[in-house]
């Protein structure tokens, strides 16, 4: 699905594209996008897993060319706007490694592990 919208800046005007593709499900069908992994994903935290999860994505390093998410935007945030905030700071693929490592590095590796075989992307993933 491609979303196309525009915006106007002081002195710019730009077009803006989003892309979302869907990812195969076992059995070959084409059910979901990333983006719905992912937030299906933010979803099955609890309240107080989701406080952890907002922390610890905050002070999470992402690679060259990305930036943090400021505490300001991730502090009240619900499973659909960090969803929302995730895919707009790192797009949906990278975006999928954030959420795995944090979830790693939150000791949930079960959900980690869910997310990665659902999309076939998150880092490689040695959960034993």
């Amino acid at each position: 699905m491609v979303t196309r919208g525009t915006g106007a800046g002081l002195s710019r005007s730009f077009t803006f594209f989003w892309v979302s593709f869907p990812v195969s499900e076992p059995g070959g069908s084409m059910a979901k996008a990333l983006r719905d992994h992912l937030f299906d994903t933010v979803r099955e935290l609890g309240e107080s897993d989701l406080v952890t999860f907002r922390d610890k994505l905050n002070h999470f390093q992402p690679k060259a060319g990305y930036s943090r998410i400021k505490w300001g935007e991730l502090e009240k945030a619900g499973a659909v706007e960090l969803t929302r905030l995730l895919i707009n700071y790192y797009r949906e693929s990278y975006a999928v490694d954030v959420v795995v490592s944090v979830l790693k590095a939150m000791d949930k590796q079960d959900l980690a592990r869910s997310l990665h075989q659902a999309t076939g992307l998150g880092e490689e993933m040695d959960l034993r």
